[in-house]
């Protein structure tokens, strides 16, 4: 069952719970309560044997919208909970005028046709150039449209895993 977080204490737990065991990660409890804050209508959690067992946000800025905190609980994965969510979001944030959906994503959290793949010309999907993930987008029929030179002064590499990055946004989306 798909359904919008209630944002209790006990709730919270759980999901938090759930992410540290999907991302291998501390506690996201903070995160997730500031999120929900910032947007209670955007956070939806599927349960299963009244277990919580996925869940997911989306924050909506404007015609922008970040979809974030998207995990499974490890021993349900491969059971495409990810891609409900992640489908669910796309088409919530597109219903409320998003142009742009962006995300961090894993391999095993990549976008899904049906979510993202709308031909719709005001839509964008922004992709950092050194992201591993560019030959899969266009495996599943997203188009490049431009490259945008990033200048920047100091350090020549950023600190992290960028090329993890599936996408990402900037003043550079207009």
């Amino acid at each position: 069952m798909l359904r919008l977080t209630r944002g209790t204490d006990s709730e919270f737990s759980q999901v938090d719970q759930l992410l540290m065991l999907a991302f291998g990660s501390a506690s996201r409890r903070n995160e997730l309560e500031l999120y929900t804050k910032v947007q209670p209508d955007g956070w939806y959690v599927i349960e299963e044997d009244d277990r919580i067992v996925a869940v997911g946000g989306c924050i909506v800025d404007g015609s922008f919208s970040w979809v974030g905190l998207v995990g499974t609980h490890p021993a349900v994965r491969g059971r495409g909970h990810a891609t409900r969510l992640s489908e669910h979001l796309a088409k919530w944030s597109y219903a409320r005028g998003c142009r742009t959906v962006a995300l961090d994503a894993s391999q095993r959290g990549r976008l899904i046709h049906d979510a993202m793949l709308d031909n719709a010309p005001d839509r964008n999907l922004l992709l950092p150039f050194e992201s591993a993930y560019l030959e899969l987008l266009l495996s599943v029929g997203f188009v490049e449209r431009r490259r945008l030179t990033h200048m920047r002064h100091g350090d020549e590499a950023l600190p992290g895993s960028r090329h993890l990055l599936l996408a990402q946004t900037s003043f550079a989306a207009g």
